[in-house]
């Protein structure tokens, strides 16, 4: 693991919010391009990607990733291929695509 994601680990167990920043910061293209890959839509990444630092949070500790690039990385997979998530997303573009209609 290098010294930055050593550093961004130690912000995530001292319960920093520089944390989801420092993560953002750092690996938001990566996660994001994940995201619109399985998503297809700007809204939908933006909302997944979220989702991944919250799950991020809620996880370290007390889990250590050891890389951290890959357990973001399925995270955001995981988040953006649930199907519970997916049906949220459909809805959401159905009541959208109606409200613009109107």
């Amino acid at each position: 693991m290098n010294s930055e994601d050593k550093s961004i680990i130690s912000l995530f167990f001292s319960r920093s919010e520089r944390a989801i920043t420092a993560v953002s910061n750092k690996y938001g293209l990566y996660c994001g391009k994940i995201a619109m890959n399985i998503l297809q839509n700007e809204a939908d990444k933006e909302e997944t990607l979220n989702d991944t630092w919250l799950k991020a949070w809620n996880t370290i500790p007390p889990k250590n990733p050891n890389p951290l690039k890959a357990y973001l990385g399925m995270l955001t997979r995981t988040i953006a291929i649930n199907p519970d998530n997916i049906g949220i997303i459909l809805r959401k573009r159905v009541f959208l695509s109606e409200a613009s209609s109107l």
